[in-house]
């Protein structure tokens, strides 16, 4: 539920304040009308895991979907 937009309450979003200014992949990015297939969260994940490696960093995956296998 965390990469639906509007749908704050019961998903464990994390606030601005607990973010703590670090940059967050894959939340609130799909209109909740919108159809969203595996196959879509899998080629977002990765391409977000690639531009975090890009920049040297290590991505941590957590939480949300457990769609990426």
């Amino acid at each position: 539920m965390q990469i639906y937009k509007y749908m704050d309450i019961g998903s464990a979003k994390p606030t601005k304040e607990e973010m703590q200014g670090i940059k967050h992949y894959m939340l609130d990015f799909v209109e909740p009308c919108m159809r969203y297939s595996v196959a879509e969260y899998q080629k977002e994940a990765t391409s977000c895991i690639r531009k975090i490696l890009d920049k040297g960093k290590v991505p941590i995956i957590v939480g949300g979907t457990r769609l990426i296998h």
